[in-house]
């Protein structure tokens, strides 16, 4: 009976909460939005954090497997050569399974439709190591003509929709190959822009230089597996510089994101409080209005504990109604930021809303009606209502004490989130201004595929003259040239110059392309000294030299018509190169790297599969992108061209993952601002009504109307100012944590602080103006008349 008694008593209040939000729905709407605002945002976060971070990867025992790679003094990654790889997948006894792989673009072919995709090349163990329910490749030798497609990738590699993709036919390079299998997926190794997988060793494609996976043995730990390739490497010989990394894959494929989510869920944490805070201060404000009611009530009988129940029970019916509208918010959410960031972020599509998500989002109605709650419930717990039964009462100076900080810490929050949102908005600008060594405005750039023996020999060099001939022939643009690599993209090819001076022996890691005549003027890289490659070079072995590599090896020489250093047979350079220029360190490894040493030689002494048409032009170079796609496809049809932008474009997709950081960082304090703001309001509302009887008689009494927007709104700037004060210096010790996601500007950027004291003085201010101008509606006779 005692049960049935509470279960009505609960249905009694369930159905006085929704008739009490029924009868407010200006106060309803905007506790809901605000609490949705709070929740949604936190869904999202959490979503994102866990379906990134958390969710296990998609292979059995991911804990085993481990990514093998040899690192420079510097840092940089060094991959193994293929002989190198062979041995070490010999030795490592520690693994149960191991496998080499390394990644290429490849020209896939099927009927009319051609595509340049990304492809993975690796030995026969390769899916040994990730169980995956896929068939293996068993066969090393050139005549296996199988390939593997990801189910992702499907339409891309074969040209639309292939319900039976298995057996369909494709040409890469010269060569027929049949589709064996189509992957799970969830398969996205080595990362998601992998379109096909291929057996280490086929025609017309030499081994790369790779990386290393190995699934442990089971009971090895990772420190052994350690001590195992440290022992190889010894065996080896290999250079004792040279470090050897071991990362678990989970780290491999999360990459340096886990502070940049843990960043984004306590900023989403601090919106929630934000929200709840508002939302408690919109509670005691509508309490305070129902004074009268609540001594009537205490008065018939009912105990302080059946008003608190009251309270939690209305801000329960608020949160369900506000978890409605989070999960729909955050969902929308999550959609778009992942249709924005594309491939920037992995496993982006393992980021969903399912059952773990939900018991989060539970967790999370319950706190939010927590912190909204305790706060009124305390109020109700502790107020002497039946004084308010006295028409001069008003509420007790404890509560306004509350009230006010709770607004001091919206205010405060609000000012910290827009504080590190700032910064990355700031990082993002300054990118985009850095100097990178070379200029991207008015010029374009299409990426054309010359590999896979489609233009081999003197047929590739002829398609190289032709391209240049027509391209410099178009109207409005003032010079094109043809280049391995484009920056600020990392080039194909990395090796280590070494030069003894002074009978010291140093070596110096640099980047190396080839470039015809024109390249380099058309990329916008500045010469120093010295002149551009010409045709005339191509009988002489000559090269261009950055900045920094002239200085390294040249050490206060001209090295203009010095003799370089003797390149390996691979770069096709006979003799002893010449120096014949010197340009500007361009950044090569993004536009957040230092700009490093690079080596230029003439293309036609190494041409590379793919190369990177340049073209200025003289107006906005959009407006030639068509022009040269029809110079290509007129030159030869069977010459896909995967990417044609401006350099500028490139150059911004190039800080695409700095800027998808700084977007839910803005969203968050724009959120928090805008929660803000209408803390503030609700608070000063509230005190106007509370205050209309000494606002009335000092009205009466002749005061002005702005003496009685200035008593109002005093308040609310002093609120404010303290609050900012509060919230800048959090925003330090914030703006200090993110030091490592910054770039360019310095964690206490005086601009961002000042413009965040600004933003939020203003805002505020607008809100103080708004409940302070409330004060001259008041009729004081109406109101005095009403008390007598």
């Amino acid at each position: 009976m005692a049960a049935m008694s509470a279960i009505d008593i609960l249905i009694r209040d369930l159905r006085d909460a929704v008739r009490g939000m029924r009868q407010r729905p200006a106060f309803t709407a905007l506790a809901v939005l605000t609490l949705a605002l709070g929740i949604g945002v936190n869904v999202a976060a959490m979503a994102a954090a866990y379906g990134i971070l958390l969710r296990p990867l998609p292979y059995p025992s991911s804990e085993r497997i481990v990514i093998l790679t040899l690192l420079f003094p510097d840092g940089g990654d060094l991959d193994f050569s293929p002989d190198e790889a062979g041995e070490w997948l010999r030795r490592l006894d520690g693994a149960e399974a191991a496998a080499a792989y390394y990644t290429r673009d490849v020209t896939v072919r099927t009927g009319s439709h051609s595509a340049v995709v990304r492809a993975a090349f690796a030995t026969d163990r390769f899916f040994d190591v990730f169980g995956a329910a896929a068939p293996r490749m068993t066969r090393l030798a050139s005549d296996d003509d199988s390939v593997w497609v990801g189910a992702g990738r499907v339409a891309e590699v074969l040209g639309g929709e292939k319900p039976r993709a298995v057996g369909t036919t494709v040409t890469i390079g010269d060569a027929p190959r049949t589709v064996a299998a189509v992957l799970s997926p969830e398969f996205g190794f080595p990362n998601e822009q992998i379109g096909i997988w291929l057996p280490w060793r086929v025609a017309p494609f030499e081994p790369g230089y790779a990386k290393i996976v190995a699934r442990l043995k089971p009971g090895v730990t990772l420190a052994q597996f350690r001590d195992t390739a440290a022992r190889v490497a010894r065996d080896l010989r290999t250079d004792p510089g040279n470090a050897i990394s071991i990362t678990p894959l989970g780290e491999s494929v999360i990459g340096g994101l886990r502070r940049l989510l843990l960043v984004a869920f306590a900023g989403s944490l601090l919106v929630l409080a934000v929200a709840s805070a508002n939302v408690a201060t919109l509670f005691i404000g509508r309490d305070i209005s129902r004074r009268r009611e609540f001594a009537t009530r205490l008065a018939l009988g009912a105990g302080r504990a059946d008003l608190v129940r009251r309270i939690f029970v209305e801000l329960s019916v608020v949160a369900i109604a506000g978890a409605a509208a989070g999960l729909l918010l955050g969902q929308l959410a999550l959609t778009r930021f992942a249709a924005a960031a594309g491939t920037t972020f992995p496993r982006l599509g393992q980021v969903r809303l399912d059952i773990a998500v939900g018991v989060a989002t539970v967790v999370l109605v319950a706190l939010a009606v927590v912190l909204s709650g305790s706060i009124p419930a305390w109020h109700a717990a502790r107020a002497d209502f039946t004084a308010f039964l006295k028409p001069s009462s008003s509420s007790r100076p404890a509560v306004w004490v509350v009230r006010r900080l709770l607004v001091v810490a919206q205010i405060a929050c609000c000012c910290m989130l827009l504080v590190g949102a700032g910064l990355l908005i700031r990082t993002v600008t300054a990118l985009l201004h850095e100097d990178a060594g070379f200029d991207g405005h008015q010029a374009l750039s299409a990426k054309v595929a010359l590999s896979d023996k489609v233009l081999a020999g003197s047929e590739r060099s002829a398609f190289v003259r032709d391209l240049l001939d027509r391209t410099r022939a178009l109207p409005g643009v003032r010079g094109a040239g043809l280049g391995s690599s484009l920056p600020p993209r990392t080039p194909p090819v990395s090796m280590s110059i070494a030069f003894e001076n002074d009978g010291r022996r140093r070596s110096l890691m640099v980047n190396v392309g080839s470039a015809t005549p024109g390249f380099l003027p058309a990329l916008g890289a500045r010469f120093i000294a010295g002149r551009d490659f010409q045709d005339a070079d191509n009988q002489s072995p000559v090269v261009v030299l950055s900045a920094s590599l002239a200085r390294f090896s040249f050490p206060g020489l001209d090295p203009i018509g010095q003799k370089f250093v003797k390149l390996p047979s691979m770069f096709g350079v006979a003799g002893v190169p010449r120096v014949i220029g010197v340009v500007a360190d361009v950044k090569y490894s993004g536009l957040d790297a230092p700009a490093g040493g690079a080596l230029y030689l003439p293309w036609s002494s190494r041409p590379f599969g793919t190369g990177y048409l340049v073209a200025r032009t003289a107006s906005d170079p959009r407006r030639s992108l068509a022009d040269v796609r029809q110079v290509i496809a007129s030159i030869d049809p069977a010459v896909p061209v995967p990417e044609l932008l401006t350099l500028d474009g490139i150059q911004a997709e190039s800080i695409a993952a700095r800027r998808m950081r700084a977007i839910p960082a803005a969203a968050f304090a724009l959120l928090a601002l805008a929660v803000a703001a209408v803390g503030v309001m609700a608070t000063l509302s509230t005190l106007v009504a509370e205050r209309r009887r000494d606002l009335a008689i000092r009205a009466a009494l002749g005061a002005s109307p702005e003496r009685l927007m200035w008593t109002i709104g005093r308040q609310g700037l002093t609120l404010t100012a303290i609050g900012i004060i509060a919230g800048l210096g959090a925003g330090a010790i914030a703006g200090r944590g993110l030091s490592s996601l910054l770039y360019g500007v310095r964690p206490y950027d005086a601009a961002t602080f000042g413009v965040t004291a600004a933003v939020v003085t203003l805002v505020s201010g607008l809100m103080t103006a708004a409940c302070s101008s409330r004060a001259l509606r008041i009729d004081p006779i109406a109101v005095l008349r009403q008390d007598a």
